[in-house]
């Protein structure tokens, strides 16, 4: 189960990585999925700045 559930993290990982094309410096993912509805976003600071950058995933 730990191993089917760090390759599900690094999948995840690895599309957030193609989504944000600059360098950031912490990223906060929310995804929640339950019967007949999802909902999952992120925000990340890009670096060198303080304002976050907010993003929907489809």
């Amino acid at each position: 189960m730990e191993l089917k559930l760090n390759n599900i993290y690094q999948k995840v990982a690895d599309n957030l990585k193609e989504m944000i094309q600059e360098d950031w410096r912490e990223i906060y993912l929310y995804a929640e999925v339950g019967e007949g509805s999802q909902t999952t976003y992120f925000f990340y600071y890009p670096k060198g700045s303080d304002e976050p950058i907010y993003r929907v995933m489809i």
